[in-house]
């Protein structure tokens, strides 16, 4: 969690990884102490140096990152991620049903894209 946290904070989202944090730690309280020594096996500055070094690398391997309120950052193109997002978009705002034809069109674009190769 404490990577995570370090992470999402390089990465410009504070509010956010203390939103996360705070449900995190509402959690932890129900289960006690970490485990002895926790804190000085994972020492918050190792985590930072592992949060600094991996999301560079992240970047560099074409993983695309996650912008908040506008979902994936793919350009506007159709990436899996991108279709896999609106179909859970879809699924948690359509309370009528209306659901099915929705992923009937997404599965659609997850075939052509199979059949392309990409």
């Amino acid at each position: 969690m404490r990577l995570l946290d370090a992470g999402m904070r390089l990465l410009g989202h504070g509010r956010e990884a203390l939103e996360v944090r705070n449900e995190w730690d509402a959690m932890a309280q129900l289960c006690g102490d970490p485990p002895q020594g926790y804190n000085r096996a994972f020492p918050p500055r190792l985590l930072q140096d592992i949060a600094e070094a991996i999301i560079p690398a992240l970047g560099r391997s074409g993983l695309r990152g996650y912008s908040g309120a506008g979902g994936m950052q793919d350009g506007g193109e159709d990436t899996v991620a991108s279709i896999l997002n609106d179909a859970w978009r879809g699924f948690l705002d359509r309370e009528d049903g209306g659901f099915r034809s929705l992923e009937r069109g997404l599965a659609a674009k997850l075939a052509a894209m199979s059949r392309r190769g990409a």
